[in-house]
């Protein structure tokens, strides 16, 4: 295939060849190798633009195939339910993603409210309700861990005990779909109050408050969450690989610093 083509390619040169000089005696103003040029440079653009309906020829033809074999055209909300059915074959009770939705109370008492992180159904009604995010939960025994301080002032810090729960979170980007909505929503119950406390985590023992509200008597707040996505490890290692040592090191603390305040 490849010796056919350039056979041919090689007969149209030649007899541009023949014509530019035949037109060059006659005052033509394009020499053999102009021509040659624009011959050759004509010829490689229609070969990049059949290379390129090619591909997506083909492409459109595995998409097709794909569509037809599962039925439908998926999304991500398609994605994150399978995600949801195979974890829990995979992992085993105590690893699987649970729904991001628990009651807020204390030891031996009733339930002051419920607290929990929901993808809104409709994007753009986001009091249109919404399900529970799933996360991977990990569980620290209040009884067996020293307690968490959270600073009022410079002087004062409140102490809380109880049970830790650390959350794991992977929200599923889909193509050029926009990206869903989440809310924290939190609701307290008719004779009920607890606060809201939002911030992020200042070492082993320290919780660093940023917002804060209190909910009583049948109060609901929905709060909408600004997600900012971190690069992977290998995005990252890329990106800094042509930095000089200065901002590699810069780019590498500053990655240390916002890993450090998603908890």
């Amino acid at each position: 295939f490849l010796s056919k083509h350039d056979q041919s390619l090689d007969k149209v040169i030649q007899k541009l060849n023949y014509i530019t000089i035949g037109q060059l005696s006659r005052g033509g103003i394009l020499s053999k190798d102009e021509t040659t040029m624009i011959v050759l440079l004509d010829h490689l653009h229609e070969l990049f633009t059949t290379w390129a309906d090619s591909i997506g020829y083909v492409e459109n033809m595995l998409q097709n195939q794909l569509i037809q074999a599962v039925g439908k055209k998926l999304t991500a909300k398609d994605f994150d339910e399978f995600l949801s059915f195979y974890s829990k074959k995979i992992f085993g009770p105590e690893y699987s993603p649970r729904p991001f939705s628990y009651a807020v109370r204390r030891k031996d008492h009733y339930p002051d409210g419920i607290i929990s992180i929901e993808t809104t159904k409709d994007n753009n009604n986001m009091k249109s309700g919404g399900v529970p995010v799933d996360t991977t939960t990990r569980r620290i025994s209040g009884d067996t861990s020293p307690p968490i301080f959270i600073p009022v002032d410079a002087a004062t810090a409140v102490e809380i005990q109880g049970d830790r729960f650390v959350h794991g979170w992977i929200q599923h980007r889909w193509g050029s779909q926009k990206n869903k909505e989440h809310t924290l929503l939190a609701r307290a119950h008719q004779f009920s109050s607890f606060m809201v406390i939002l911030g992020v985590m200042g070492g082993s023992n320290t919780f660093i408050p940023k917002d804060a509200i209190i909910l009583q008597n049948k109060d609901e707040v929905l709060i909408p969450l600004l997600t900012n996505v971190l690069p992977s490890a290998k995005e990252f290692k890329d990106s800094i690989a042509s930095l000089s040592p200065e901002q590699r090191a810069f780019a590498e603390a500053y990655r240390q610093m916002q890993l450090e305040s998603s908890v």
